[in-house]
């Protein structure tokens, strides 16, 4: 699409909400990635003509091209997009792949409202002809309702946690959730078929693993004498030959309360 269009209080969506509380004092910063995410999922639904393509695929290098942010912070605001129910983010290896079927709904409504597309560009008769013949041949890879095991882009409906999946989360990641990160774990599709669905899932606990390390580390505030250590180089502050990091942090804090002393009379 040249352009979409989205409601104007997506700001109060439910799941837009609480991806901005997670983000905390960065929610403005966080919004802003979320509307050039947006922006390069439109951008992406034109590049195949006749085809509404919802999904984009970047390494996190590029992501962070793409939004202007460092890498760090483009593998945070991505996960923190999970918690959006239309925002599906998959990591796999250095990729992610982000899908939201909702521009679809977007560009539908409008379309339903004013009788044009937001780029104003009819599909062809021959789009047409691909794209019915695309569908055919998809739903030719159906049985019985299912994909074929080898064209499995989602757990299949029976599949379970066994005794042996459940010991080894629990020697391996205890921390993980099993029961939570298991249901998300059956709603996902994923971005290539799979046919093991064990080594998948563990794959999955693993990576929820380390994003539970990363979003504590990134959440961590830091210790007194961290702090004190950042006030003296604010301060412009220099460290003594003759005295100790505990002596030197003693004087920055009562330099800093006689300042503060000062500028309260």
């Amino acid at each position: 699409m040249r352009w979409f269009k989205h409601m104007s209080d997506l700001s109060r969506d439910e799941g837009v909400s609480r991806y901005l509380d997670a983000a905390g004092k960065d929610r403005v910063t966080a919004y802003g990635f979320l509307m050039i995410l947006l922006e390069a999922i439109a951008s992406r639904m034109a590049s195949k003509k006749g085809h509404l393509v919802c999904t984009a695929t970047y390494s996190i290098t590029q992501w962070g091209r793409i939004t202007y942010s460092h890498p760090n912070r483009v593998a945070k605001y991505l996960r923190l997009c999970e918690v959006i129910g239309w925002v599906e983010v998959e990591f796999e290896g250095g990729s992610c792949r982000v899908t939201i079927p909702k521009m679809v709904e977007w560009r539908d409504e409008y379309t339903r409202k004013s009788g044009h597309t937001p780029d104003k560009v009819a599909q062809s008769r021959a789009d047409k002809k691909r794209t019915e013949e695309r569908e055919k041949g998809q739903e030719g890879a159906l049985s019985d309702g299912y994909p074929k095991e080898s064209q499995r882009r989602k757990p299949p409906p029976d599949f379970e946690i066994t005794k042996d999946l459940q010991e080894w989360a629990a020697a391996n990641y205890p921390s993980v959730p099993i029961e939570k990160e298991t249901a998300k774990f059956k709603r996902w599709n994923f971005l290539t078929p799979r046919s093991d669905w064990d080594a998948a899932w563990k794959t999955w606990i693993q990576q929820a693993s380390e994003y539970q390390v990363n979003r504590n580390s990134s959440s961590a505030e830091p210790s007194h004498k961290d702090q004190l250590l950042a006030l003296g180089k604010e301060l412009d502050l220099a460290k003594q030959s003759d005295e100790s990091e505990a002596q030197y942090c003693d004087r920055i804090d009562q330099i800093n309360q006689r300042r503060i002393k000062s500028q309260s009379l």
